[in-house]
């Protein structure tokens, strides 16, 4: 038989859907103070108990009977209210809710009341306890303080979710960047405290990463997104319409599509979107918690946002390294996204190491600093005059992150993926190791490799400690070793390091009057400062000068002779923010397949 419910419990079932947990009555709260223009939210969690104190304009006396009554609102009069909402309260249910799960009490005093009387009252199941009183209150605003939450459901009572509300609090902090400062506490501990002044990079560095952040902005359109050469280990997207943090699963899928191109496997980039769209083109009533909207003409809006970010990505391709050709369908499922090294198997596990064989293109030509090239006697003056560079060192820093850009564009990830899963066989030789990768067996060019990777430990890990080491001794041998050992020679390059001194430190090399301190250890110090001084090109652009001085660093550094099996376990890991070994490496001969367990088992079985 069907009976109508009673109204105790139709409360209830809707106070369910709209307060599933603390973190969506801290939300709802949060909304209505931020509705009430407050400029400053504090909010405090003790165990199953809540308050949330706004300085908002507050509530007047004549609304607090109804302040907590199922669809009262200030928002609507009429239906056709419903497409023009800008408010995140309309529909007069959170209130309501949050009092049917909890016992709510209520401090307010609002801005048309000049002395420093407001009044406090108490609420149970949407209806007043008693009639407001009226209390001394210093500033206006509001206090709600909600004590035993989810008293009367045991199944949603247990512990409280600070992560989550943590979380909600960090992206609220950040939309609302300038507008309004919030402070978060569990008990007596102090979790966030943010202020208005603070930007939204600030923000973003302190909650969720350091790296750096493009800005994406367009018409109605602002974010803050990372790079294709940074990335995080799980993805952070947030998305705000209209001042109203939202889900997009749609647009969420696209975005890992579009990223997918540019990011290694595993890895994940930063999304921080906030959208302004007019009143009349969004649906906000189609979700208890509001957490999900309709937006018409979404697919156009998508679109619009994706070329956003494919221009944003290739901008800084063009001044960083090249950003591959992203092609992203708006359809109910994303294109898969095609890449030139997913062609054959999808999983790089799979992939046959004839892949970094000498069947391969041909290496690209790199400078050779194994041999120093002896001093032109074109100039008949000074055979050894060193050449001047005209580089303004303002641009330094922009240009370490090109250099490490352009070095991880020419990185082939697939390398890296492949030393990390070795197995150390043994030295075949001074210059060639042995090692096993799956169920092949590998034979590796050491001295190329080891070189690959010191390059990388200077323009990507350069807070590594440094060895101090005296310039003239070792200097004024190799040039008497040389024949070269002129007059003032010596002080002559020493002179001239010590000027490019602000360009060596962001090698973390640093030369100070007869000393160098770095990072590596060159076999041949002596040798390497008159490299560094007479043979390098120091007028090519910023970023190919600093790969070229890691490059001749890197060359006069060998790997101990022992070759032993730890200093390969090093080069599993590469430098944070280094993608790969240099592509050239697969070309070359330094990586070459000798045979496989099944090749050798088909030989076995012959025998």
């Amino acid at each position: 038989m069907i009976k109508k419910l009673d109204d105790t419990v139709i409360q209830r079932i809707a106070a369910g859907e709209v307060i599933q947990n603390v973190t969506n009555a801290v939300k709802e709260l949060l909304e209505n103070s931020l509705d009430a223009g407050a400029s400053q939210i504090t909010i405090s969690v003790h165990s199953n108990n809540l308050t949330i104190r706004d300085n908002g304009s507050g509530i007047d006396w004549g609304d607090l009977p109804l302040l907590c009554a199922r669809y009262a609102t200030s928002k609507l009069r009429s239906t056709e209210d419903l497409s023009r909402v800008d408010t995140f309260g309309f529909r007069g249910e959170a209130l309501a809710s949050i009092s049917h799960i909890c016992r709510l009490s209520v401090l307010t005093k609002s801005s048309s009341n000049d002395d420093m009387m407001g009044w406090s009252c108490s609420y149970v199941d949407g209806l007043l306890t008693s009639e407001p009183k009226s209390v001394v209150v210093a500033e206006k605003g509001s206090t709600f303080i909600l004590n035993d939450i989810f008293y009367n459901n045991p199944l949603r009572r247990k512990s409280v979710d600070m992560k989550g509300i943590l979380a909600l609090i960090q992206k609220y902090s950040l939309a609302y960047c300038g507008r309004c400062a919030f402070t978060l506490f569990n008990g007596k501990n102090l979790l966030l405290k943010t202020e208005c002044k603070q930007s939204k990079e600030l923000l973003v560095a302190s909650f969720y990463t350091k790296n750096t952040l493009l800005s994406m902005n367009k018409d109605k359109m602002e974010g803050l997104i990372t790079g294709p050469y940074d990335s995080l280990s799980q993805l952070v997207f947030i998305l705000f319409v209209n001042g109203r943090l939202v889900e997009s699963v749609r647009l969420k899928r696209f975005l890992l599509s579009l990223y997918g191109e540019v990011l290694p496997k595993g890895r994940f980039p930063f999304v921080f979107l906030h959208l302004s769209i007019e009143k009349e083109k969004v649906d906000v009533n189609v979700h208890p918690s509001k957490e999900i909207v309709v937006i018409l003409d979404e697919d156009l809006l998508f679109e619009e946002i994706l070329e956003c970010l494919r221009n944003t990505l290739k901008s800084v391709g063009r001044e960083l390294a090249h950003v591959p050709t992203i092609n992203v369908s708006i359809t109910d499922k994303p294109a898969l996204v095609s890449r030139p090294s997913e062609q054959i198997r999808a999983d790089y596990k799979s992939r046959p190491l004839e892949y970094y064989s000498l069947k391969r293109n041909p290496p690209s030509p790199e400078t050779d600093f194994s041999s120093p090239k002896l001093p032109r006697s074109s100039s008949s003056e000074n055979p050894f005059a060193i050449r001047e560079s005209p580089v303004e060192i303002a641009t330094v820093s922009k240009a370490l992150l090109e250099a490490r850009a352009e070095l991880n564009s020419s990185s082939d990830q697939m390398l890296g993926d492949m030393l990390r899963r070795h197995v150390w066989v043994g030295q075949l030789s001074p210059r060639n190791c042995l090692l096993q990768v799956d169920s092949k067996l590998v034979l590796i060019d050491v001295p190329s490799l080891y070189s690959d990777y010191l390059k990388r430990v200077l323009l990507f890990n350069w807070e590594r400690r440094c060895v101090e080491r005296e310039i003239e001794p070792v200097l004024r041998a190799f040039l008497e070793k040389e024949g070269l050992d002129k007059k003032d020679l010596t002080e002559e390059i020493i002179s001239f390091l010590n000027d490019k001194n602000e360009i060596l430190l962001l090698l973390n090399i640093q030369i100070t009057r007869d000393k160098i301190q770095m990072p590596l250890v060159p076999d041949n110090l002596g040798k390497m400062l008159f490299v560094l001084a007479v043979d390098i090109e120091w007028d090519l652009a910023l970023p190919t000068l600093l790969i070229s001085l890691a490059s001749l660093v890197a060359s006069f550094t060998t790997m101990p002779s022992s070759m032993r099996y730890d200093v390969f376990d090093r080069m599993r890991t590469l430098p944070e923010g280094a993608l790969g070994y240099s592509r050239h490496l697969a070309n070359n001969g330094c990586i070459t397949q000798l045979t496989t367990v099944a090749h050798l088992y088909r030989i076995f079985e012959r025998c």
